[in-house]
């Protein structure tokens, strides 16, 4: 496991019947949880933003770098991530 990913998990299991178990969890984060923006923030203005700056973007973190210094906000990486994939799968559909 990488150091700089939490090391927080649950891992349920199953037994021929009845219902799934707790079988092992680690309740430890090496985080703040207020750390980041969520997508809750996220606006029109700054999915307009992601949608523009992607097609010029060397690189995600680029991308990343570059909306949160625009924002003035601190997204994670996934955040901006799964809204990109979002983007290209509504251009997809479109």
């Amino acid at each position: 496991m990488r150091s700089h990913l939490c090391p927080f998990f649950l891992e349920f299991r199953t037994k021929l019947q009845g219902p799934y178990t707790l079988h092992a969890f680690c309740n430890t984060h090496n985080h703040n949880f207020n750390e980041y923006d969520d997508a809750s923030v996220l606006t029109e203005d700054i999915l307009e933003r992601i949608k523009a700056l992607r097609l010029v973007s060397k690189s995600n973190s680029a991308l990343i770098s570059a909306i949160n210094k625009e924002t003035n906000k601190n997204f994670h990486p996934q955040t901006i991530y799964y809204q990109v994939k979002k983007l290209k799968t509504k251009n997809l559909v479109n």
